[in-house]
């Protein structure tokens, strides 16, 4: 019988032990700054972003920002053995992590129009970057704030082309909810520019013990999405979300081999369940309606980030809101509760949604998560990951029972 493989995280474990730790990572990453006259000295830099993609070379990316500061400092590759030669704009130093290349931000050759936007004049904030795909950034001025999202191809145009639908939606009547405003593309830049929602961050208020009320709100403006006359492009059909969790699932087991049968009982069970509820019809979906997503005050909420707006089955956008509040601390999130209080926001809108579907797609997201666990630089990756996949086969079967 042939042995099970061993995970990345095993084989990488002394790397991925150097990447986490500041005293080892940081100091040869300093170096390489100075060398390329980036002024970061000893100051302390948090990671913005990491991930772990130990099939391809560089192994690990990470990107850091000085806490407080509006934009990026550096991008950080992990490379196995010595890459070629760096270009001028970047540096090659040797670490207890492997050979790492260090670039400047906001120098990425995906993302070419960058360092022409954030020249412009005015105040701007670097939101979000994800090296070699996107980044958003949110300009203020007296007048308001504005966001530009710049991509790596020209999806942005599409985005922009279904937030104007959307918007006609929302001038109709039809949402209980403000959403973004497209101002324009620009194809040259790649650059989607939308208007800013207004409202504070409402997440840390829905994770409070008091926050049923406002999870009841969301349930209704998520209810109110899915009735409204809208017809966005993009169709996540049934065949799509099990092709998609397929790659998931294939994805996952590369980087831990001994989830492999795990992954294949739960894909075959999810394409069982899929068939054994039969086609529903399609509806206006967000996509990924998390509670980082929405913003508001005790008036009106908003939500923004509407990039996977799509037809689709309601339950898919219910169980991305209640998956992520899942991960939470029951001990002090009232995760229960909330869920209720979501789903009689759906019945109050008008949209009851079916148990064994939503579990479904509960399971679906629990499989992403595990993947997403097993991209971190966390050494116990695996075993995180492990756990992930044996709790979606559960609630998977309590909620089929």
């Amino acid at each position: 019988m042939t042995a099970t493989p061993p995970s990345a995280h095993a084989c990488y474990a002394t790397r991925l032990a150097a990447l986490r730790a500041d005293d080892v990572f940081l100091p040869p990453v300093v170096r390489a700054a100075e060398q390329l006259a980036v002024a970061v000295g000893e100051r302390r830099l948090q990671r913005d972003y990491a991930r772990f993609h130990p099939h391809r070379e560089p192994y690990a990316t990470v990107v850091l920002r000085d806490p407080g500061e509006a934009e990026p400092i550096l991008r950080v590759e992990a490379y196995n053995g010595r890459p070629a030669a760096p270009g001028g704009t970047e540096a090659l130093v040797a670490s207890e992590a492997g050979w790492l290349r260090v670039t400047p931000f906001p120098s990425d050759p995906a993302l070419a129009p960058l360092p022409a936007l954030l020249a412009r004049p005015g105040r701007h904030t670097v939101v979000r970057y994800r090296p070699y795909r996107r980044c958003t950034v949110r300009f203020d001025d007296a007048r308001g704030s504005v966001y530009a999202k710049v991509f790596a191809d020209r999806r942005g145009e599409r985005i922009g082309e279904d937030g104007a639908r959307l918007w006609a939606a929302a001038e109709r009547g039809e949402l209980r909810f403000a959403v973004p405003r497209p101002e324009r593309y620009d194809a040259a830049g790649r650059t989607l520019w939308q208007s800013c929602v207004a409202g504070r961050p409402v997440g840390p208020e829905l994770k409070r013990r008091r926050g049923t009320a406002l999870a009841l709100r969301m349930g209704r403006a998520l209810a109110s999405l899915a009735n409204a006359e809208l017809a966005p492009r993009p169709r996540i059909t049934v065949a799509a979300v099990l092709s998609r969790s397929t790659r998931v699932g294939r994805s996952l087991v590369r980087s831990v081999p001994d989830v492999e049968r795990d992954v294949d009982e739960l894909l075959a069970r999810l394409r069982g369940a899929h068939w054994a509820v039969g086609g529903r019809p399609l509806a206006p979906v967000h996509g990924n309606p998390h509670a980082g997503q929405w913003v508001g005050d005790e008036a009106r909420l908003g939500l923004v980030d509407f990039d996977g707006l799509a037809l689709g089955q309601p339950e898919l956008d219910a169980a991305a809101i209640l998956a992520a509040l899942e991960f939470e601390d029951p001990a002090r999130v009232p995760v229960e509760r909330l869920r209720d209080a979501i789903l009689a926001g759906y019945r109050e809108g008008g949209r009851a949604l079916d148990g064994g579907l939503l579990a479904v797609y509960r399971a679906h997201r629990r499989l992403a998560k595990a993947l997403r666990v097993a991209s971190s630089l966390r050494p116990d990756g695996d075993a995180r990951a492990r756990r992930h996949v044996k709790r979606a086969l559960s609630e998977l079967g309590e909620g089929l029972a």
